[in-house]
């Protein structure tokens, strides 16, 4: 993002944070909170690394990646899911180390998601170890592995419905075999794909229903795309 007062903040407060030469300044009059959780209309709880807020309200939250390239491809999902599921705007700034700034500034630019190299709050620069997007320690790193590939093959296997969707409508049946789902699986997916109205049911009397791709699902699915490669 260029230098200069982020988008769409400052007009509600006398300061608004500020990006310039890849460091973002939130206000001395901002409060920050560590770990924040935020609320999802789907009902999950996002975990951001910081949230900086206004005294009217204003929020902006910050994510810190601080390991390599594999990162910022979950941070950049991350933010998407954020975007499209928050109760009220939130506007999601990412860190990384100035050495991969490049990389994660051409893969932010379709997503438009700010990337920047410092968080500073009254004049002391913000920095986190172990951020939400990062390894954990090696005491949990099993746990952490298992349940972050968990939440990757559920993703995968969600794209891969949204893709054949995406071709043809089609009954749960047909969703069972093609994308090698169990009954029950299936079912669970698609009902929390309706929810994020991704997918929407067709409905037919004589026939037993057929579900379809929405517009919101084939903005996702392209989002995904962009940011993992084919999908």
């Amino acid at each position: 993002m260029s230098p200069g007062a982020l988008s769409g903040y400052g007009s509600k407060d006398t300061e608004g944070p500020t990006i310039s030469n890849g460091s973002l300044t939130v206000p001395d009059s901002w409060s920050v909170i560590e770990k924040a959780k935020l609320n999802g209309i789907s009902g999950f709880t996002h975990v951001i690394d910081f949230l900086a807020e206004s005294k009217s309200g204003v929020k902006i939250g910050i994510l810190f990646v601080t390991e390599d390239e594999a990162a910022i491809y979950e941070a950049l999902g991350k933010v998407h899911i954020m975007k499209s599921d928050l109760r009220e705007p939130v506007n999601i700034v990412v860190c990384v180390p100035e050495w991969i700034g490049n990389i994660a500034t051409s893969l932010a630019v379709s997503s438009k998601i700010s990337i920047v190299n410092e968080v500073r709050y009254r004049n002391t620069r913000i920095s986190k170890i172990a951020s939400s997007v990062t390894k954990a320690s090696s005491k949990n790193s099993s746990d952490y592995t298992k349940k972050e590939r968990v939440k990757r093959d559920r993703m995968k296997i969600m794209l891969d419905v949204l893709n054949l969707l995406q071709d043809q409508d089609s009954r749960i049946t047909n969703i069972i075999y093609k994308c090698n789902l169990n009954y029950r699986m299936a079912s669970d997916l698609l009902d929390e794909m309706i929810r994020k109205n991704y997918v929407q049911v067709i409905r037919n009397q004589d026939n037993p229903p057929a579900y379809s791709v929405t517009k919101d699902g084939e903005e996702a699915l392209k989002t995904a795309r962009k940011l993992y490669g084919s999908v």
